[in-house]
Parts: structure tokens; C-alpha cells; sequence
């Protein structure tokens, strides 16, 4: 990229900020308003500073986050929260809700209950947030 390049983009993106502000406050800039402009630049860079730490925070994320609602066969409803360093996807899924239903309810395996399951909200590391629907279900012992 050329020093050219930059400069466009920077002279593209005062202007876009200008008339942003043209249309949200129908004025233009006021260089004599009574503000102390060193102290709005200063407040300014400190927000700038707390944004850019949030998305640091949030791309080192390295592990996904699962929400769900899920139902017994009794009809009990319950909500499921849990992190996992990989993506579980399907019958991975399904076995991670139905493992969690059953041991949260303090159950040993022969008395586990069958758990249904329609939707799983998944948040990626990054903040990508991924509807997964399952319709799925997992039997307890017979």
C-alpha cells in the first residue's frame, strides 16, 4: 500500500466522520464553542483505549461457549452453559447436553433420563455468535 493509499483513506474518513456528525447534530464543527478541545481529544483516546482492550479480549477467546434450553422426559425444562476448546457439532453436541442434564441433576448413569434438545446458541472464540438447531434427543437406560 502506498503513502498515497493512506492518505485517501484518512482524508475518506475525516470527511465520513464530518458529515456523520453534520447529520446527527445539523451543524458543522464549531472551532470556537467553548469546548476544551485537548480535553475531548483526551477523553476521546481513553474511550479509543477501552475499545481496542475489549477487542483484544474478545479475539483472545479460545474457547467456545454453548447456551442451550433443553427438556427432561418429566417435561422439567433446564438451561445448559458450559466452554469446550473444540467445536462440538451434532451427536457430540447431543451427548455433551445429555451428559450435563443428568450428572447437574446429581444422577448415577443407570438412573440418567432422556434429554431433548431443539436449539444451542454456540459463541465462537472471536465473538462470532452461531445458531445450531438440533432437534435431537438422548434416551436414558431402558
Amino acid at each position: 500500500m502506498s503513502n498515497s493509499n493512506i492518505i485517501s483513506l484518512i482524508n475518506q474518513s475525516v470527511t465520513d466522520r464530518l458529515n456523520k456528525g453534520k447529520r446527527e447534530y445539523a451543524k458543522q464543527v464549531d472551532v470556537f464553542d467553548g469546548r476544551n478541545w485537548s480535553d475531548e481529544a483526551l477523553e476521546e483516546s481513553l474511550d479509543m483505549a477501552v475499545y481496542l482492550s475489549a477487542e483484544i479480549l474478545k479475539r483472545r477467546r479460545t474457547k467456545y461457549q454453548y447456551f442451550g434450553v433443553a427438556r427432561l422426559e418429566d417435561g422439567e425444562n433446564g438451561s445448559v452453559w458450559y466452554e469446550d476448546t473444540e467445536l462440538l457439532e451434532g451427536n457430540g453436541l447431543m451427548e455433551r447436553i445429555y451428559d450435563d442434564f443428568n450428572t447437574d441433576s446429581g444422577a448415577s448413569e443407570d438412573e440418567y433420563r432422556t434429554v431433548y434438545a431443539d436449539h444451542v446458541w454456540v459463541v465462537k472464540p472471536g465473538g462470532e455468535v452461531e445458531s445450531v438447531i438440533i432437534n435431537g434427543s438422548k434416551h436414558g437406560p431402558e
